[in-house]
Order: structure tokens, then C-alpha cells, then sequence
């Protein structure tokens, strides 16, 4: 067990590395061909920060572990919020740009229900799928349209862009990197994917409860780390854009196009029990986004609630 889990936080690093590597070389290849930084910004790193997710749930769907994929998408929601959000509210209170109050998290719960929604049947389906991924690039077009228009929301993205992409390197060399990335992504998903399912084996529990607490929590520790960093700086207002911009991509990218590859099953427990705790921590942000900050009180809270939640996975269930 002891080597399984050495191969988990193996797959770990270099799946975050392997990332790294992708978002920068992708980027920064896009804008040496002359892509503009905000279209870059919104749609090159906004999907390859999503790649590790993404493959990791693609590996999971080809093992036929649909339920290790719902998991990961379902905790990776609930971890963003409950856990790194909540997490970077404690060490400094947040403030919320008024965007993510009228675009983002209005966003978020609209595809959350959409999954609810296309949960009813027992499965997402391949056309379920294609829908959610057609809603993400309605959103994506929407996001560069209003980037385009309005100069807060272009800064923030060139900032963004800013900080990932090298613009005076050489084409091959961003290339090679890419290249890099891709290559550590996938060796980073395939080694989570095969630990995780040894866990769940040797523990006695699903997968998906695996998928939801173990993986979904390791898939995070990154945003965990760069949120708790922005923190300590007072940026954190930045943080919070991302962390409901990759709920959002979540379910209209990472699970939309593991449907499209192979349809997911759904049972009545998960939807009428972690899918309505995701809704809910969802719902749980609409308070301190309307006051444009999340305090430390919200912050406690949100921890308490995401502990109660992994105690209630670890204690009680087992499919």
C-alpha cells in the first residue's frame, strides 16, 4: 500500500508539472503565431488548465470506471469551493470582482443544474455530453466578446497572460515544451488513476467515493496551493475567478467530452446526495458574492461544512 500511494502523489506531480509545461508552452506558442493574449487567455489556458482533469477522467471512462470520473468531477467542485476558496477566505477575506457576481457564478450554477437535469435518466449520455460542451463554447464566445468590450475585463486576462506566456522564445522551443507537457500529463493521469483504483480496492470502498474524496482533493492541491499563496499577498480576488471559471469547465469540458467518449452512468444516490451537496456549495457563494467579499466567518463555515461532507463519504457510504 505504501508504494500505491507513493505512486498516487508520483502522479500527482507530475501531472501538475506536465500542465505547467502544456498552459506554457500552448500559450505562448499561440501568441508568438500572433493570437491575440485575450483570446489565448480564454481559450488556451482555460481549456489546458482543465487537460489534467480531463485525462484523468478520459484514462478513468476507458478502464470503465464511469463512477471515478462523476467523482472526480462532483469533489473537484465541491473541494474548489469548500476547500481552496474556502481556504483562502480564512488566511485573508476575499473581495469579488462584481463580474463574477453577473457572469461567472450565475454560470456555474446553470451548468450544475444542467448536470442535475441530464442526470434524471440514469446516465449522461453522448448527447448530454455534446450539449454541456456546446454551452461551454457559447460561454467561452461570450467571455472574449465582453473581454473585447470592456477594458477591466481585457487587463485582467493580459494579466493573466502576462504571468504564463514567453513571448521571445523560439516557436520549436514552446513547441518541444508543449510537447513536454503532454507527455506528463498523461504518464501524471495514468499513474492517479491506477493508485486510486488500488485504494478503493484495498479499502473496501467505491470508486466513486474514491473518485470523490482521494482524487478529487489530490486534483485540487495546486489550486489549493496558489490560492492560499495569493492569499498571503491579498490577491486573492484573482483566485476566485479561476476557481469557479474551472467548476464551469469542470462540467462543460472535462465531463462533457468524457460523456461524448463514453456515457456515464448516474445512480439515484449520487444525484439525490453529492450532486444536491455540490448545488449546494454552489448556492453557498450567491451571499458573499452580492456583498462583493467573503469574510472569514463564511470562510470557517464553508470548511466546516466541506469537513462534515468527507467525514459523512469516509464514515457512511460505500457505493
Amino acid at each position: 500500500m505504501l508504494l500505491t500511494i507513493l505512486m498516487f502523489f508520483a502522479g500527482l506531480a507530475i501531472l501538475y508539472y506536465g500542465a505547467e509545461f502544456l498552459v506554457k508552452g500552448s500559450a505562448s506558442s499561440a501568441v508568438i503565431l500572433g493570437v491575440s493574449p485575450i483570446v489565448v487567455g480564454l481559450t488556451v489556458v482555460a481549456f489546458g488548465t482543465s487537460m489534467p482533469e480531463l485525462v484523468v477522467c478520459l484514462i478513468a471512462a476507458y478502464r470503465d470506471s464511469g463512477s471515478m470520473v462523476m467523482g472526480n468531477v462532483i469533489g473537484s467542485n465541491i473541494a474548489n469551493i469548500g476547500l481552496v476558496m474556502a481556504t483562502g477566505a480564512v488566511i485573508y477575506p476575499i473581495s469579488i470582482q462584481r463580474r463574477t457576481l453577473t457572469r461567472d457564478l450565475p454560470y456555474m450554477i446553470f451548468f450544475s443544474g444542467l448536470m442535475i437535469f441530464f442526470s434524471f435518466d440514469g446516465t449522461i449520455s453522448k448527447l448530454d455530453g455534446a450539449a454541456l460542451f456546446a454551452g461551454i463554447l457559447l460561454f467561452t464566445g461570450y467571455s472574449i466578446r465582453n473581454a473585447m468590450r470592456k477594458k477591466e475585463d481585457a487587463s485582467s486576462v493580459e494579466e493573466e497572460i502576462g504571468d504564463i506566456v514567453v513571448s521571445d522564445s523560439k516557436l520549436w522551443v514552446e513547441l518541444s515544451i508543449t510537447v513536454l507537457g503532454v507527455a506528463g500529463v498523461v504518464a501524471g493521469a495514468y499513474l492517479l488513476v491506477e493508485s486510486a483504483t488500488a485504494i478503493a480496492r484495498f479499502l473496501g470502498v467505491s470508486e466513486l467515493v474514491i473518485g470523490i474524496s482521494v482524487l478529487a482533493v489530490g486534483t485540487s492541491l495546486p489550486e489549493l496551493a496558489t490560492t492560499a499563496i495569493a492569499a498571503f499577498r491579498r490577491h486573492s480576488d484573482i483566485a476566485v475567478g479561476t476557481i469557479i471559471g474551472s467548476n464551469i469547465f469542470n462540467i462543460g469540458s472535462v465531463l462533457a467530452i468524457t460523456a461524448i467518449y463514453k456515457p456515464l452512468p448516474v445512480t439515484r444516490e449520487m444525484m439525490t446526495g453529492d450532486m444536491m451537496v455540490m448545488m449546494f456549495f454552489s448556492i453557498a457563494v450567491i451571499p458573499a458574492a452580492w456583498r462583493l467579499k467573503m469574510d472569514r466567518v463564511t470562510g470557517v463555515l464553508l470548511l466546516f461544512g466541506y469537513s462534515g461532507f468527507i467525514y459523512w463519504i469516509a464514515t457512511y457510504r460505500t457505493v
